[in-house]
């Protein structure tokens, strides 16, 4: 069975339940959580301590918290709590996971630049490193969701995770390849955030072009 991470936290307001609706149903759901929720849907809970309680803007949990669900993910897919998936989203996603050439790779699913150049009609490009932000919906394979988790974990507060991928690639683990998605196979929901970016939205989404 496929399986989807959800990283979320008690937040109010919460998008969680629109995000699950989305998800199709044949994907098993892990929830990684601070706080207590409410599973929309049944699924696999892991409870994260908030350890940064110090930390008013709530950076450092949601870093931690990343880097939990970076080392409990089963599948590599990885999404945030205010996001919602395309309509035929498992059919782009196995489409784009063929078209990866790499062993190693960090994948995102949003995509927030026009790509000109997709060679040989690939659904994926490669994504330059130093443009690289937004973690909505990633897919890792799993040595390294592994290895960036525990880099993250080591390196709490010094980047926002986004940033701190960017980072990792270029000074830890050079093997791994950051590709996005030619087109947006998620859309950004929420309004109000826990981290640096509220409100935005992706010009690409794939509902909205095809």
């Amino acid at each position: 069975m496929k399986t989807i991470t959800i990283l979320t936290c008690d937040r109010t307001p919460s998008y969680l339940s629109e995000t699950v609706a989305t998800i199709p149903e044949d994907y098993h759901i892990q929830y990684v959580s601070q706080g207590q929720i409410v599973q929309p849907r049944a699924g696999d809970l892991f409870p994260v301590d908030k350890k940064y309680k110090q930390d008013e803007t709530r950076h450092r949990d949601s870093q931690y918290n990343y880097s939990v669900a970076l080392r409990q993910t089963v599948d590599g897919l990885i999404i945030e709590d205010d996001v919602k998936l395309c309509r035929k989203f498992d059919q782009y996603l196995n489409k784009v996971k063929s078209d990866i050439p790499t062993p190693r790779y960090a994948l995102a699913l949003y995509s927030c630049y026009q790509w000109t150049q997709i060679p040989n009609g690939l659904t994926i490009v490669e994504y330059p490193v130093n443009d690289f932000y937004g973690t909505q919906a990633m897919l890792y394979d799993i040595e390294t969701a592994r290895g960036f988790g525990e880099y993250l974990a080591q390196n709490i507060g010094r980047e926002p995770y986004d940033l701190a991928l960017k980072t990792y690639i270029k000074e830890v683990d050079p093997e791994v390849v950051l590709y996005a998605s030619k087109l947006s196979l998620v859309q950004h929901i929420g309004d109000v955030s826990t981290g640096l970016g509220n409100g935005h939205k992706c010009f690409n989404f794939v509902d909205d072009v095809r």
